[in-house]
């Protein structure tokens, strides 16, 4: 039986109910929340071998990079002429020719820390991160937020919407210093080990890779601490919290007892880290945000239900979509130069279905496939009346060349696949009457306009079955019911509130953080 994230957080579940999660604890932090990872880990090997096997290649690449830039009608700095700050072990960078004028500590508010691939939007020939950038957009000072990320090679050649500095680590060829309760974290680690043993939970089982990553996050701790305390903030930005580097921000934000928020990227459901946090103490935890920034009620309520009632220290707070308000402020953006092209060739069909992919759809069948083979037939059954947009994760783009040749082999003709993949989802969805996914947020997009959605695979079916006994979503994941789909689906009959209507919820959202960072 082929791992899937279904059985990943149930396996996590149990370890909190029955294990003492809170006593793995290192250099004064408790890494329980990074520790989840071991139990994900085998599903990430599952699903990288599943992509080998299709593509003999990796399952993701980034969004943008130097080579695609003209393809998406980027603007490039011919020479970017870094100017440098040294912090100590950390090195500050600044483009000299992307700005008018140098970073000074005083203008600085609110810290943004992101990476370079999750800028996968292009509006007016720059790159767009749809949570960071749209976020600094909203607020009534976006001069007083400084975007930071990791140097990477790609980077500094980018314009960017607002100001941007890249740091390294100038010492990480230097041993991270042991902390006196490395011994008890071992030994309370191999207790982890022997307990998921006994109970035949599959975790990743190798003490000195944990550990290695655990001091990771301690080094990247210090290295974003110094940023910290050279600008000196009222409160730290960022979003997707549950990763080694991210941890790393959030436990330097709390050390200094800093407001950190983790701004929502997308669905918040029961198998993801935002799920089952019953597991914090308290007085909270150490990695873990402050504020959840959410889209809406649902996923407010959501984590309301998720965090345990006897603490205080993590909370959820409604700010809304970033995207979506900063598209409802911006209606003339320029993001899309095919849509007049596009529009006319779903004229030309009577219906256009699109369909959302997301990477993990080919692990969770337990097959090397690209699509749902079900999905695949009735394509090929709905060929002459039917414009099929097929959407790729940005992160997924590097399989366009795949997907042509899969419905070249299959006959298919009637699709789009770059536009698809290229376009914000808001135009795509104006022009589209129907929607297949498994459990992207695109879901809830199209629900709000009243669009009828087709879950697409079992795991899918099973993350949004609250939605779909409520006749929001449509369970499509055979080939029977998904044909039934798309001869008779209708409006649903229920319309979600995953997305805040509140204009001004955003400005509310930051004003209730300020509030925090005052008192």
């Amino acid at each position: 039986m082929p791992i899937n994230l279904q059985r990943v957080y149930r396996n996590i579940h149990k370890v909190q109910q029955d294990f003492p999660v809170n006593e793995l604890r290192l250099g004064g932090a408790d890494m329980w929340p990074l520790l989840r990872d071991v139990f994900v880990k085998p599903f990430v090997t599952c699903r990288s071998e599943t992509y080998r096997k299709i593509l003999k290649a990796p399952s993701h690449t980034d969004p943008l990079s130097l080579e695609n830039a003209g393809a998406r009608g980027l603007r490039l700095l011919e020479n970017p002429c870094l100017s440098q700050t040294d912090l100590g072990t950390v090195s500050l960078l600044e483009s000299s020719e992307s700005i008018d004028s140098r970073v000074t500590p005083s203008d600085v508010r609110i810290l943004h820390f992101g990476i370079f691939r999750d800028n996968n939007e292009v509006v007016d020939q720059r790159i767009f991160n749809r949570v960071g950038d749209a976020l600094i957009a909203l607020h009534e000072h976006p001069e007083s937020i400084l975007k930071l990320m990791p140097l990477t090679t790609d980077a500094p050649f980018f314009q960017y919407h607002f100001r941007s500095m890249f740091y390294q680590d100038t010492h990480s060829w230097e041993v991270q210093p042991r902390v006196p309760d490395e011994g008890s974290f071992l030994s309370k680690l191999e207790e982890l080990f022997r307990f998921c043993s006994e109970r035949g939970i599959e975790f990743y089982n190798s003490s000195g890779s944990i550990l290695l990553k655990c001091y990771q996050l301690l080094r990247t701790a210090d290295t974003v601490g110094r940023l910290i305390d050279y600008f000196e903030p009222e409160s730290v930005y960022f979003s997707s919290y549950f990763n080694a580097d991210r941890f790393g921000v959030v436990l330097a934000a709390r050390r200094r007892g800093l407001p950190c928020v983790d701004v929502e990227h997308g669905y918040m459901g029961p198998y993801s880290p935002y799920g089952d946090l019953k597991f914090v103490p308290a007085e909270g935890s150490m990695l873990l945000p402050t504020h959840f920034w959410t889209w809406g009620p649902d996923s407010t309520r959501f984590l309301e239900d998720s965090l345990p009632a006897d603490q205080s220290v993590h909370r959820p707070v409604c700010g809304g979509s970033t995207w979506h308000h900063f598209l409802q402020r911006n209606p003339d953006a320029q993001c899309f130069d095919a849509e007049a092209e596009y529009r006319e060739r779903c004229e030309a069909f009577e219906r256009n279905v699109l369909v959302a992919l997301q990477p993990d759809m080919a692990s969770h069948e337990g097959k090397p496939l690209l699509l749902p083979e079900h999905l695949l037939t009735v394509m090929q059954e709905f060929s002459a009346d039917v414009l099929w947009s097929i959407r790729l994760h940005p992160r997924s783009r590097h399989l366009f060349g795949r997907y042509h040749d899969l419905f070249a082999s299959a006959g298919i003709g009637n699709y789009d696949l770059e536009t698809a993949s290229l376009a914000p989802l808001h135009r795509l969805l104006e022009l589209s009457d129907r929607l297949l996914t498994s459990f992207s947020t695109v879901a809830f997009e199209a629900n709000d306009l009243g669009m009828p959605v087709g879950i697409l695979d079992t795991f899918g079916c099973e993350m949004t079955a609250p939605y779909r006994e409520q006749g929001a979503f449509q369970a499509v994941s055979d080939l029977h019911s998904l044909r039934e789909f798309m001869r008779t689906a209708s409006a649903p009959a229920k319309i979600i509130d995953y997305f805040t209507k509140e204009f001004a919820s955003p400005q509310k959202a930051f004003a209730s953080i300020r509030g925090v960072c005052s008192n």
